[in-house]
């Protein structure tokens, strides 16, 4: 839930609103309408096209969360502070567990004991593939920050290379993957950030980023597009299963557009907004709440019924306002949740006030 944070620049924070929205836009695609299981022979082409690009931009947010991880906690002295990590996985708790028991409540979903646990212990079993390496990184934080505060500058960026090679260019053009797990990558991705807080002045940034996002969001779209094509044209449907390919967490294209996003945001002229400021605590509960794993097929299909669009013609018009709804929702729940818990807490402290001043 929502908590109070120290002031912070609202270009960020308006960031990671963003991001949360691209990221819902994308599960819109990969769980709602089923991009890895479109129906090719009875389906449209072009909505299968619309749908690829709405997923485009779920992998960048993902970089982008860790971008700022790296930028901000490097010169930290309080990354990895177990208390901030005790509060995100109460929170993380909070909401698979409650999720998962309303399911059970509304008998939109049977009560089972292995599923329980696994709500009960959401890190731990892996129930949200982001929250819990972007978990072990924070926990990790104090020890990457001493290798790379000790690394030259020459050091660092060879190190970068050499992450970068195994991480991105190799399962981008390979389509090869050395590293199968999420830790060394995100490791990668928090590393970048700290890259540019720490050497960022020896460049201009502003320009960098503009480029980047450009440019790769350009390809991106232009891969997605291509690769359909050569399929509808050649009758090769190998190309088309690939059609995503350049979309992926380990693409370059994908790192390139975090990478510029992120830039652009950072250089441009700071400002502060306290609605922004206060609208951006509940980021992270936009995606605990609709991408809980139990609660995931529910809202797509259930709810939604989004997997029945894939040859309606305003399937787009249906992707943004769908995303549009769950994002607010989503924001309006958990704000509510915490008020509910200040308020709670504010019962319990007066009604302290009054057993002590009865005897």
């Amino acid at each position: 839930m929502a908590s109070k944070s120290r002031v912070r620049n609202s270009n960020i924070e308006l960031l990671r609103l963003f991001c949360m929205f691209l990221i819902i836009l994308h599960h819109f695609s990969v769980h709602g309408v089923d991009i890895a299981g479109w129906d090719q022979v009875h389906s449209s082409l072009i909505n299968k096209i619309i749908a690829e690009l709405l997923s485009f931009g779920g992998r960048p947010a993902v970089i982008v969360f860790m971008l700022i991880s790296g930028y901000f906690l490097v010169t930290s002295k309080h990354s990895g502070n177990l208390k901030k990590a005790l509060q995100l996985w109460l929170e993380v708790w909070f909401y698979s567990v409650g999720v998962y028991l309303v399911l059970v409540l509304v008998n939109a979903k049977s009560f089972a004991i292995g599923t329980f646990v696994k709500a009960c212990l959401p890190i731990t079993f892996d129930q949200y593939w982001f929250i819990t390496g972007y978990f072990l990184i924070y926990l990790l934080s104090p020890y990457l920050n001493k290798i790379l505060l000790n690394c030259s500058k020459k050091e660092f960026v060879y190190l970068l290379l050499f992450l970068g090679t195994i991480e991105t260019l190799i399962p981008t053009f390979l389509d090869v993957w050395i590293d199968s797990g999420s830790v060394l990558l995100f490791a990668y991705f928090y590393a970048i950030g700290a890259f540019i807080r720490l050497y960022g002045a020896d460049y201009d940034l502003a320009k960098i980023g503009k480029l980047l996002w450009t440019a790769s969001l350009a390809l991106m779209f232009l891969s997605v597009i291509t690769l359909n094509l050569i399929t509808a044209i050649f009758k090769v449907e190998v190309f088309a299963d690939h059609a995503t390919h350049f979309l992926s967490v380990y693409s370059i294209l994908v790192l390139m557009f975090a990478i510029g996003l992120f830039l652009t945001c950072l250089t441009a002229t700071a400002w502060h907004s306290s609605a922004v400021n206060f609208v951006s605590k509940s980021a992270f509960a936009i995606y605990l709440i609709h991408d809980n794993r139990n609660f995931r097929e529910v809202l797509w299909q259930d709810i939604l019924h989004v997997h029945s669009l894939q040859n309606s013609h305003f399937l787009l018009l249906y992707g943004l306002c769908d995303t549009v709804l769950i994002f607010l929702a989503c924001i309006l729940l958990d704000i509510a949740l915490c008020e509910v818990g200040t308020l709670l807490k504010e019962f319990k402290l007066k009604s302290r006030k009054v057993n002590r001043s009865s005897y």
